[in-house]
C-alpha cells in the first residue's frame, strides 16, 4: 500500500521503491496475512537531469538547467555536503556558465552538464537549430572543382544571416567571363576555357534578392 512512499512488488514479494517515504508491504497466504512498513530513502547521485527547449531559431538564447537525481529521478539537492555545481559545454555554438546557448550554426547541437564535484556525473539534451529570417541569396556549384568539357549544375539557396540554408530557390543566371570563359543554359555551365568566371543570380520570387559566386 503506497502512502508517502511509492513502489512496485511482484508475484514473488520483490519490491522496487520508485519515491522516498513510507510504504505498507502486506504478503498474503489463504486466510492468513502479515505486513510491515517499509522506508524508502533517496538513492545515491546518479545523473543530471537537464531541463530546457528542444528547438531554438539560429542566433536566439536559450537557458538550460540541470537537477541531480538518483537513479530513480528523485531530486537531490546536496552532493557531499555542498551544492551540486554544474559545468556546461555544447557541441556547438556557445553556452555559458549559467546554462544559456547561443548557436548559430542549423542542425542538431548537444548541450552536457557535468557535475563539477565529480564529472562522472553527467546529463545532456539534444536541441534543433533552425534556420532564421532570409536575408540574403547564396550560389554554389554542384561539385569540388569544376572542368573544361564538363556540365554542372548551379544552386541558389536562401540563407539566413547566418548562411544556414532555408530552401533552394529558382533564379536568374547569367555569367561574366574573365580569365575564364564558360556557356550558360538555365542553371547549368559549362567551362570552355581555364581560369575564373563570375556568375550572378537573381531569385525569381524576390529580384531584391542577389548573389554572385
Amino acid at each position: 500500500t503506497n502512502s508517502t512512499g511509492n513502489g512496485v512488488i511482484n508475484s514473488n514479494g520483490v519490491f522496487t521503491a520508485h519515491l522516498p517515504g513510507y510504504v505498507l508491504v502486506t504478503g498474503t497466504l489463504g486466510s492468513r496475512s502479515n505486513s510491515t512498513n517499509v522506508t524508502i530513502v533517496i538513492g545515491q547521485p546518479h545523473h543530471l537531469a537537464v531541463s530546457g527547449p528542444t528547438t531554438v531559431v539560429a542566433g536566439q538564447a536559450i537557458s538550460f538547467s540541470a537537477t541531480l537525481q538518483d537513479s530513480a529521478n528523485n531530486n537531490l539537492s546536496i552532493y557531499n555536503g555542498q551544492a551540486p555545481q554544474i559545468v556546461w559545454s555544447t557541441s556547438s555554438g556557445t553556452i555559458y556558465p549559467n546554462g544559456t546557448l547561443v548557436a548559430t550554426t542549423s542542425g542538431n547541437v548537444n548541450v552536457t552538464a557535468r557535475l563539477l564535484q565529480n564529472p562522472a556525473i553527467f546529463g545532456s539534451r539534444i536541441v534543433l537549430v533552425t534556420p532564421g529570417n532570409v536575408v540574403s541569396l547564396a550560389v554554389a556549384e554542384n561539385g569540388a572543382g569544376i572542368q573544361v568539357g564538363s556540365t554542372y549544375a548551379l544552386t541558389a539557396s536562401l540563407v539566413d544571416r547566418y548562411g544556414n540554408r532555408v530552401a533552394d530557390t529558382d533564379a536568374t543566371w547569367t555569367i561574366l567571363n574573365a580569365t575564364g570563359s564558360a556557356t550558360l543554359s538555365g542553371r547549368l555551365i559549362t567551362p570552355t576555357r581555364v581560369g575564373y568566371v563570375t556568375v550572378h543570380a537573381v531569385s525569381v520570387t524576390n529580384s531584391s534578392l542577389a548573389a554572385i559566386g
